[in-house]
């Protein structure tokens, strides 16, 4: 057994334990509560968090950057070339994506009333209307902003979209639309892009490797391995630190959309998407 499967076997033990633990202490205390408890706080937690999310995000800088100044430097020696190159060209796709709009966007145009719905729903909660609504195959929803101008997308799967009833619908535009004013950490420029990166580095420091390798080579993978499992730690570690506070903005935007569609139909909708995220694995 591999040094990374013996680390993802603990962190996954450990994550289940304190991750129920805290879900139950934390459903306990906001129980009965309103709103203003739900609201996240600024705790010990949150500021580690934003510490580790802001040295993933140096350090894909200095790989970025480190690589072009050895580049030079070295030049034109091959190997230092190829070394700072490759360096350059990790920390280049490490580095923050804002990313860009989806391919399945539909305008104004061409679905006013949607976009007129979204507009009522966004008013009612007392945020902004979205910019740009895309459709999507999975049935699930989801919110976001893209770009420098950080555009807001509202991406509605048509396969949950079709069996939703009226009042459903604006269930789960509402949940979504509130994650503009719940605060999630999650969410954020900071944390959100830091868990991408690290999210990155795992999938290419975590590829299996054959079995007939060479001495060099296998020491090479074991410690590819090593930088997995502390990869993996980083990122679990990073969860922990905010996952309360998080789940404390998931219970304010499911507070703030269920006053938009009514308590009914935001209990059917999020069942539905319960079923049908068992569904899927069922079929699996």
């Amino acid at each position: 057994m591999s040094e990374t499967s013996v680390a993802s076997g603990l962190i996954a033990k450990a994550s289940r334990f304190f991750g129920e633990t805290r879900a139950r202490r934390l459903f306990d205390e906001l129980y009965g509560g309103g709103p203003e408890r739900m609201k996240p706080r600024v705790t010990v937690g949150i500021v580690i968090a934003n510490i580790i999310a802001l040295l993933v995000h140096v350090v894909s800088f200095a790989m970025f950057i480190g690589g072009i100044v050895m580049i030079l430097y070295v030049w034109p020696a091959w190997m230092g070339v190829i070394i700072g190159a490759a360096l350059a060209i990790a920390g280049w796709f490490l580095l923050p994506d804002l990313g860009k709009l989806p391919d399945d966007v539909i305008t104004r145009e061409q679905a006013p009333a949607l976009y007129a719905l979204t507009d009522d729903v966004a008013t009612a909660l007392g945020t902004k209307p979205v910019d740009v609504i895309a459709l999507s195959p999975d049935p699930n929803a989801s919110f976001g902003k893209v770009g420098r101008s950080g555009t807001s997308v509202l991406t509605l799967g048509l396969s949950l979209w079709r069996i939703l009833p009226p009042k459903e619908r604006v269930a789960l535009i509402a949940h979504e639309l509130a994650h503009q004013e719940n605060g999630d950490t999650r969410r954020s420029f900071l944390v959100g892009h830091a868990l991408t990166a690290l999210n990155g580095w795992y999938h290419v420091l975590s590829q299996e490797s054959p079995d007939d390798l060479a001495y060099a080579e296998r020491i090479g993978a074991i410690f590819t391995d090593a930088l997995a499992a502390i990869v993996q730690g980083i990122t679990s570690l990073l969860l922990r630190f905010f996952w309360s506070e998080s789940q404390r903005a998931e219970y304010l935007a499911d507070h703030l959309g269920s006053r938009v569609s009514g308590t009914d139909a935001f209990f059917a909708t999020n069942d539905r998407l319960l079923r049908l995220s068992a569904f899927r694995q069922a079929l699996l």
